[in-house]
């Protein structure tokens, strides 16, 4: 599904939002995003860790990153778009 520039931008501010939120921030940038990360990138060097768990659970932290980055990204170009064409 392709979303609209200002659907776009509004996901943006959504975000944005959420970024600032203490909740968020506390559970999902530093518990998820870092803290379990970190602790799953020294689990995978034990010799007892479930490999296969590791590496599923560091994808999956690395593919929602990038959705969280996309989203980012993807409201800077249509805030971009909108502010270009109300110049013309």
């Amino acid at each position: 599904m392709v979303k609209s520039t200002l659907n776009q931008a509004r996901d943006g501010e959504k975000l944005t939002r959420l970024l600032k939120n203490k909740d968020f921030k506390e559970l999902i940038l530093d518990g998820f995003l870092h803290d379990f990360a970190l602790e799953m990138s020294y689990k995978y060097s034990s010799p007892i860790a479930n490999k296969e768990y590791v590496n599923n659970a560091l994808i999956g932290i690395s593919v929602f990153k990038q959705y969280l980055d996309s989203i980012r990204e993807k409201s800077e170009q249509a805030y971009s778009q909108i502010r270009n064409e109300e110049e013309i």
